[in-house]
C-alpha cells in the first residue's frame, strides 16, 4: 500500500473514499465469513489471533484488497 501511496500520492477525497470503502468492507467480508462457515463452505483450522472464527490477518488482508488498494490503484 505504501507504493502505491507514493506512485499516485492520493488526494484527500481519495483518501477519504478509500476509507469509506473500507468501513463498508469490514461489515461485507465478515457477513461473508460468517455464512461461509454456517452453510460450511470453509472454516479455518487456526490457533490463536480469530476474530470471530476467521484469522485477524486475513481479515485485515481481505479488507485491504477489497477497498483501499483498488481505490488508491485506480482512481
Amino acid at each position: 500500500m505504501v507504493s502505491l501511496w507514493v506512485w499516485r500520492r492520493p488526494s484527500r477525497r481519495s483518501v477519504a473514499g478509500a476509507m469509506l470503502a473500507a468501513a463498508w468492507n469490514v461489515p461485507v467480508v465478515l457477513g461473508l465469513h460468517l455464512l461461509a462457515v454456517r452453510c460450511g463452505w470453509w472454516w479455518f483450522d487456526a490457533q490463536g489471533g480469530l476474530f470471530l472464527g476467521m484469522p485477524l490477518d486475513l481479515f485485515v488482508t481481505w479488507v485491504c484488497l477489497w477497498s483501499i488498494v483498488p481505490a488508491f490503484a485506480f482512481p
